[in-house]
């Protein structure tokens, strides 16, 4: 059961994900994706019944002021806000979904866990498929394979092993870098080049990751 409900979370985090860059760019579905290590300091302290320190809400603030620089009005109809709530709701998911794999799944190998989890993925997925599209142009037969194979399924099964080892906080701070890469490549690939309001935004959300991932890096050292 707790595989399939984690297959589940991680069909919703996909599909809000990706729809989040489709609506709006690679920065604001990224970004708004990588608060997901805030929600899990937030998370984490209360499926371990530990108490929640006054630093992280403190960070969370810091975040959420990030986040409003990147919407430019709040409205759910303009496209870029609407990217940012989809990207944070898939970030919640995310959150959730690595935290039940540490506490109740790390005992299973982590390319077994991602099997069952793709495999129910598949059959929820299935009454949504859309057969009217052509896969046979513009390469999105291959395309698709490398976007399920090398860029999502194979990420997300090195993740789930490292939750083995690593509490979910951990292993969600080591990924901070992700958004500042993934923005580089949508400039030189795409020519999307995000705007200076998003990049200060970023900048505090990245910021307040690091932060937060050299000071658990510490902790553990220590």
């Amino acid at each position: 059961m707790l595989i399939i409900f984690t297959g589940l979370l991680t069909g919703v985090h996909w599909v809000t994900f990706f729809h989040a860059i489709q609506i709006s760019t690679v920065a604001i579905g990224i970004l708004s994706l990588y608060t997901f290590p805030i929600m899990t300091s937030f998370l984490e302290p209360l499926f371990d019944h530990e108490k929640m320190q006054a630093q992280n809400i403190f960070r969370a603030v810091i975040v959420f002021i990030g986040i409003l620089l990147i919407i430019p009005e709040f409205e759910i109809s303009n496209q870029t806000t609407a990217g940012v709530m989809l990207g944070l709701i898939s970030a919640l998911l995310f959150s959730i979904r690595n935290i039940l794999v540490r506490k109740t799944l790390n005992h299973i190998n982590g390319i077994t866990t991602m099997c069952y989890q793709l495999i129910v993925i598949s059959i929820m997925f299935i009454p949504f498929m859309n057969f009217q599209h052509s896969l046979m142009v513009d390469n999105r037969l291959l395309l698709l394979i490398l976007l399920g194979t090398v860029f999502t399924a194979t990420p997300h099964v090195l993740l789930v092993a490292s939750l083995r080892h690593l509490k979910a906080t951990t292993t969600s701070l080591i990924l901070c870098l992700h958004p500042m890469y993934s923005i580089v490549f949508a400039a030189i690939l795409i020519s999307e080049i995000p705007s200076l309001k998003i990049i200060l935004g970023g900048f505090i959300i990245v910021g307040i990751s690091i932060y937060e991932s050299i000071r658990v890096r510490q902790n553990i050292r220590s």
